[in-house]
């Protein structure tokens, strides 16, 4: 992912986090990862070595941001992580808004928009 990444949650101690290791469970960890500024509508995981790969195409006028969490055991023991185009940075809607950086949606109004998720896998 390219853009201004930032983390949140879970690295406590604000120490260095390398994003392409998966630590075992038992580090009992979690990181939050916000990403702005991205250079174009997508966003995308890829596994080590390169073979496969999830993309999230979208229309960054709606969604500018991405968020990454990752839970390795130190969230409700899940060992997972997930990725999400977003309208907000940061996830507590209270601070985006603070921020200027979510989205309004008045009463009665609807958010209509595309996202094409490819998940790609090169032969060996």
């Amino acid at each position: 992912m390219a853009g201004d990444l930032r983390t949140d949650v879970g690295n406590l101690a604000r120490q260095p986090f390398d994003l392409s290791l998966a630590p075992p469970r038992s580090d009992d960890t979690r990181e939050f990862v916000y990403v702005s500024d991205l250079p174009a509508g997508w966003c995308g995981i890829e596994r080590a070595g390169g073979r496969e790969r999830i993309i999230f195409e979208f229309p960054l006028e709606v969604l500018p941001f991405c968020w990454l969490f990752m839970a390795f055991g130190g969230w409700r023991d899940y060992y997972t992580v997930v990725l999400e185009p977003c309208t907000n940075m940061p996830k507590d809607l209270g601070a985006a808004l603070a921020a200027g950086q979510c989205a309004r949606l008045d009463a009665g109004g609807t958010l209509d928009c595309a996202v094409t998720v490819r998940v790609e896998t090169d032969s060996v």
